[in-house]
């Protein structure tokens, strides 16, 4: 065999994740006449179990708790399986409180630090959104500590409503909640409304 044909076969082991020097010469099996295996293949997306795996997450469902005289809420079992290691709490629109899983998070984060800070708006929304995050830790019962500023803002007093909406969580003050329904819209004119948007 020429030294090209020996350098064909080294380089292509080593595309498989064996070194090139350890690749076996003249058709040899490696470890007692069995061939060798190439490397686990991975990925970015790859990781332990509550890591961003890159699927598309949806979180869905609505559940109802009372917040306890600690401030802390206990997230359902099914929306902290979803959520994985580490999420962010912050406020959001209508007075309720957004959860973000660390992907969402990024995502969100990112439009708002893209935002121009020489734009009054802008900075506006940089520092509600971003110095108000928090980034809470479940306890064994999967409670989480809502903050006295979070709790300010979303009017939280004991009885709350969870929301799965898709790309994050809602919490709302159970009477926020029910208010905000009677005095919105209706299904059907939110349809309607949406319908001219995406027509116009």
């Amino acid at each position: 065999m020429d030294n090209e044909d020996m350098n064909s076969r080294a380089n292509g082991a080593a595309d498989f994740g064996v070194p090139a020097g350890n690749a076996p010469a003249n058709g040899a099996l490696a470890d007692g006449g069995k061939p060798a295996q190439p490397a686990p293949l991975t990925t970015p997306d790859s990781g332990p179990k509550g890591a961003d795996t890159g699927e598309e997450k949806e979180f869905l469902g609505r559940y109802f708790f009372n917040m306890d005289s600690k401030g802390r809420v206990t997230l359902p079992a099914k929306l902290r399986e979803e959520l994985g290691e580490g999420f962010y709490v912050t406020n959001g629109y209508e007075g309720c409180l957004n959860i973000y899983d660390r992907r969402g998070w990024a995502e969100f984060s990112g439009k708002i630090r893209r935002l121009p800070s020489t734009n009054k708006a802008a900075r506006f929304m940089q520092r509600t959104f971003l110095s108000g995050a928090d980034r809470p830790e479940p306890d064994k019962q999967g409670k989480i500590l809502i903050t006295p500023p979070h709790r300010q803002y979303a009017g939280l007093v004991k009885e709350v409503v969870i929301l799965g909406v898709g790309d994050h969580i809602e919490i709302w003050d159970l009477q926020r909640w029910n208010d905000y329904n009677s005095d919105n819209m209706s299904l059907e004119e939110a349809a309607e409304e949406l319908d001219k948007l995406m027509w116009e």
